[in-house]
């Protein structure tokens, strides 16, 4: 077991991806290695501040702050896909709720770690 596999907001954007993947593959061919590429990298990229930030806290509040701006830009990302129909109204709704409930999280954690 790994030492983020007790991180809450880890897991969470780990079944992120794991039910965004599915879909996202499924992008016509143009968007695969362009909007699908871009939105895995941008959750891979929010996985790895987070790690970071629960591992190197003297730069804690600068990796979490990174993580934040990734996670903005995925947002944007799947309400592109959604605008663009590759993501069903039904899914983005699901989706959303997951991701606000992260953004909360994440918003949570960069709050805890400036009041330090």
């Amino acid at each position: 077991m790994s030492y983020n596999d007790d991180l809450i907001i880890y897991k969470k954007i780990e079944t992120l991806l794991d039910t965004i993947y599915p879909r996202i593959v499924k992008f016509p061919n143009y968007e695969k290695f362009r909007l699908a590429e871009y939105i895995t990298l941008n959750i891979f990229e929010l996985m790895k501040c987070v790690s970071l930030a629960n591992s190197v806290k003297s730069k804690r509040l600068s990796y979490l702050q990174e993580a934040d701006g990734y996670f903005q830009l995925l947002r944007s990302q799947i309400k592109f896909a959604k605008r663009r129909k590759y993501i069903s109204k039904g899914f983005y709704d699901h989706i959303d709720e997951r991701m606000t409930e992260i953004s909360k999280m994440l918003k949570g954690y960069i709050m805890a770690t400036v009041k330090k």
